[in-house]
Order: structure tokens, then sequence, then C-alpha cells
């Protein structure tokens, strides 16, 4: 039998946060190792935890979600941490992003769409809901009106681009393109350079709005 996948549960709504417990400790392959009520405690926990997925509100008091998930991948990099929250304003999706967070739900998702984010979240794969995935390509459209250079790529670039949407880690690319992990990352290093993006979140961000995956295709 495979491990559960441990969860630390972050949102400062006494009531919210157990009736969220509840609902995820009903699914069997998942077991919540801790919760935490303020950004303080969720580095805290996070940190003595090691939680599989953190799940995560925004609007925490002492420290705001945004410094909590800095501080948490500061101390871990390989930190995933899903934010799970009631705002789905675009520049708030967008930073959430840049902060290194894998993900982004609002609390209107159902608890499928939910259960669905949090095992892709395990697994590495970046998940947006569609509201969120909305207001977010509104507010790239808004704020940043030319188009990133997608012809620079090389086709080996674009590839691994593709992939990299699909939720493919380094090891998963290096194998589908008989090629070396150090060559993956070379790769990635250089289609983000190229454009203009800050980390492989924000590349997967660009390859869905250029039409490179269908998320919508995805998840039915």
């Amino acid at each position: 039998m495979d491990l559960p996948i441990r969860l630390l549960v972050v949102d400062d709504h006494p009531t919210l946060r157990f009736g969220l417990v509840a609902l995820l400790s009903q699914e069997a392959d998942f077991e919540v190792a801790g919760e935490a009520s303020n950004g303080f405690e969720a580095v805290e926990k996070a940190a003595n935890l090691h939680p599989d997925v953190i799940l995560m509100d925004l609007g925490l008091p002492k420290k705001n979600g945004m410094e909590a998930i800095r501080d948490i991948l500061a101390l871990d990099p390989t930190a995933r941490i899903l934010i799970f929250t009631s705002s789905s304003d675009g520049d708030q999706i967008l930073a959430a992003i840049r902060a290194g967070a894998i993900g982004y739900l609002v609390k209107d998702n159902s608890p499928q769409e939910l259960f669905y984010a949090i095992r892709n979240a395990y697994q590495g794969k970046p998940t947006l809901s569609a509201r969120s995935e909305l207001s977010l390509f509104q507010q790239i459209q808004n704020n940043r009106p030319t188009t990133l250079p997608i012809d620079a790529l090389t086709a080996r670039e674009l590839d691994i681009l593709r992939w990299l949407a699909h939720g493919l880690t380094n090891a998963d690319i290096a194998r589908e393109a008989t090629i070396t992990e150090g060559t993956v990352r070379s790769h990635v290093s250089n289609l983000i350079n190229k454009l203009g993006l800050e980390n492989r979140a924000q590349a997967v961000i660009y390859a869905i709005r250029k039409g490179l995956i269908d998320v919508n295709h995805e998840e039915s």
C-alpha cells in the first residue's frame, strides 16, 4: 500500500479549518499531518513536519501568505504549496505563482477539484482552478501587452516547455528526450531566460497561455 499524502492545512478560521481537515481525512490517500492558524505557524510546522503538500490560505495574520510562501521555500525549496483562498484576483494569483506556489484554487471549488489539485501538487504538477486561470490570463493580458518571443526557442526547447506544462519532472523529460538530466536543466534555464521569465511555474503558465497545452482537455 502506498503511503498517504501528508498535508499541512493552514487557515486562520477555526471552523473552516476544522471542516477542511475533516473533509480531507475522509480520503484514504490523505493524512493531515498538522494545522496552522497563521503565517508564522505555517513556516514553523512546515519546517518541523515536512509535509508532502501545504494547503494554505493567503489572508493570514502575523505573517501573510505571500511571506509564508517565500519563507517556507527558503527553508525547503522542494516544498509544494497549494493556495486555497477566497480571492481570485489576477494580481494575487500571479504574485503567488511568482513566489513559488505550485497551484491556486478558490474556496468555491468542489471537494473533487480540491482533491485533484492536491494529488497534482504531490506529483509536482501545477493546477489552477478555472476561475483562477481566467483571472490570471486577464491580468497578464492587461499588464503584459507585448508578446514574449516564443519564436526564439529552439525545437528542443519548445518540446521541453510542453513537457513542463504537462507536469513532467527533469527525470521524466530526460527519459522522453533521451538526454541527461543535466542537459534538461540547461534547456530549462535557457528557455526561461529567453522568455524573460523567473521560474518553472511561470513557464507553465506561459505554455498554457500560448496554447501549448489544453487545460480543459487535461482536466476532463
